[in-house]
């Protein structure tokens, strides 16, 4: 149905075209609905983001791109951040010298990715988690 034609749509953009979509301010925000969505399964939002994460350091860097990069994030599993981080962490100091790639960095627990790998990540974000947890049980 339509929802199988928008999946295989979104998912069968080249880099260039996904650097291209994620960078504009209107055309982000339909990728980051098809990334945050209830209704697009998880296989479906992992295919895409196994195609945009070699273009995730030039997202980053940018406003609209920079909320892609982070619901790809929230939507990854842990091998999907693993690469993810690896791609960002390897171009590191352009990552940092942006405003929006600093953000990136810290949302995204790199540093904590850079020492520990993904478990450390994993760890700082269930910490993260809990403290949230039990400010609003306050």
């Amino acid at each position: 149905g339509k929802i199988a034609e928008l999946e295989d749509g979104v998912c069968g953009l080249s880099e260039d075209h996904i650097v291209y979509l994620c960078t504009n301010p209107q055309s982000s925000h339909a990728i980051q609905a098809f990334l945050t969505s209830l209704t697009i399964p998880d296989s479906a939002k992992h295919r895409f983001i196994k195609t945009a994460v070699y273009v995730m350091d030039k997202l980053a860097v940018t406003a609209p791109g920079s909320h892609i990069v982070e619901a790809a994030w929230r939507s990854a599993d842990v091998d999907i951040k693993s690469s993810i981080a690896q791609v960002l962490v390897e171009k590191e100091q352009a990552v940092k010298d942006s405003k929006y790639g600093a953000i990136i960095w810290r949302n995204c627990h790199l540093k904590q990715f850079k020492t520990g790998g993904v478990k450390a990540v994993e760890d700082s974000e269930r910490r993260k988690k809990r403290k949230v947890d039990q400010f609003l049980n306050l």
